[in-house]
């Protein structure tokens, strides 16, 4: 028999892009949160500017239940395909598995 990793491992990491979609973001955390906020799952956001970095980390503290990691990237950039903050997200992240999710 298979040794069961206790549930308080990260096994899932949600990965998810985040450019200037603040208000989307509003507007779905609510719905989501309790999907995210269930044990062995983290959410990374991998912020691809900071304009927004102050007001997403107050809603982000809005759902204290659910174990986020924030990566923000501060360094001035053209616009870039998302892949870039896709990439960031995945390297950051714990989960033994990753679902992409924007």
């Amino acid at each position: 028999m298979a040794a069961v990793r206790p549930m308080a491992d990260t096994w899932l990491s949600v990965v998810m892009p985040f450019y200037r979609k603040l208000a989307e973001f509003e507007r779905v955390a609510a719905h989501n949160a309790p999907f995210w906020a269930r044990p062995g799952i983290e959410v990374v956001v991998a912020l691809d500017e900071p304009s927004e970095e102050d007001s997403l980390r107050r809603l982000i503290d809005r759902f204290a239940q659910v174990r986020w990691k924030l990566v923000v990237n501060d360094r001035p950039h053209d616009w870039r395909p998302p892949c870039c903050a896709i990439n960031v997200g995945v390297r950051h992240s714990a989960g033994r598995f990753v679902l992409v999710h924007s």
